[in-house]
């Protein structure tokens, strides 16, 4: 199911500047927030600090809001991010790729030539 819908998503083309800002850069929301200190230690200190209190009354709109929060810091997070290390992460992954294709390329060519 997962994969039919993202098969589905991956053809819609967008050209809203705000969703294709915030879609690229997804995936460093989601690290940032599956961090293992995030994860691990502030979350439950949180939660129970919001049961303390406000109790179990308001636990859906403290929620979203949460949600909401951790939605936004994780993005200045990734904004901040992109504008420290975007240039620096791209030359050197382009480096790489560069280096790994040219191996892959003659492994490739190598592996054909001995089989056939």
């Amino acid at each position: 199911m997962a994969i039919a819908l993202f098969n589905i998503a991956r053809k819609i083309s967008f050209k809203n500047k705000v969703i294709n800002y915030i879609s690229s850069s997804s995936l460093l929301v989601y690290i940032i927030h599956e961090n293992i200190i995030l994860r691990g230690c502030y979350r439950p200190f949180l939660w129970i600090y919001i049961h303390d209190h406000f109790g179990y009354d308001y636990v859906i709109f403290w929620t979203i809001c949460l949600a909401f929060a951790i939605f936004v810091f994780a993005h200045l997070a990734a904004i901040m991010y992109k504008i420290l290390f975007g240039k620096l992460v791209k030359k050197v992954s382009d480096s790489l790729y560069g280096i790994l294709r040219k191996r892959y390329l003659a492994l490739e060519k190598h592996v054909l030539m001995t089989y056939r």
